[in-house]
């Protein structure tokens, strides 16, 4: 008993794209089990140098606490002098990276203010009026003169009826438009 299927073009087609359909979601699996066991290879390393540094901190710690003994053969412990130094110099180093911590985040403040002045202003402020603006006030603030800082300013605040011209429109530094606000 023979069966004769008759196969045309279209159902050919068909077959053929559910096969490549088939592979490649294969392919998909694949490499999302790889791109997986990438992932977890990379944050297993990250979790070993965490604790490697952790361990590190805690022999610190250990080595302050610890009078410290020369290397030489019928040493004696160290006098209380250079235990004071080891943990002096331990100070010291905690104490720099506080303050390298400090201004980091100091920094970072500092630039989240910039760039928060910075899209505000371009929010409001057409580009075309900030540069008509930043011409005529000569790129300073027009009360004190000062070139840092500057922030562009309404004179007639928008919720008060105030439009986006250059002619509604100065530059102040922080510190006076401050001043302007109180």
């Amino acid at each position: 008993m023979t069966t004769n299927m008759n196969l045309n073009t279209p159902t050919i087609l068909v077959l053929l794209l559910c096969i490549y359909l088939i592979f490649l979601m294969v392919y998909i699996i694949i490499k999302t089990k790889r791109w997986i066991k990438t992932k977890r290879k990379r944050n297993q390393r990250r979790n070993e140098e965490r604790k490697r540094i952790v361990r590190k901190l805690q022999e610190l710690k250990t080595e302050k606490a610890k009078p410290s003994v020369s290397k030489k053969e019928g040493s004696t412990p160290s006098t209380e002098k250079d235990r004071l130094f080891s943990k002096e110099r331990y100070e010291k180093y905690i104490e720099s990276m506080q303050d390298t911590l400090f201004e980091s985040k100091m920094m970072l403040e500092d630039i989240q203010n910039i760039q928060k002045d910075y899209i505000q202003d371009i929010r409001k402020i057409p580009s075309d009026v900030r540069q008509k603006v930043w011409k005529r006030d000569n790129g300073r603030c027009i009360k004190c003169g000062r070139k840092e800082k500057l922030q562009f300013d309404h004179i007639i605040p928008v919720s008060k009826g105030g439009d986006y011209s250059a002619e509604n429109t100065q530059i102040l530094c922080q510190e006076c438009k401050r001043r302007g606000d109180l």
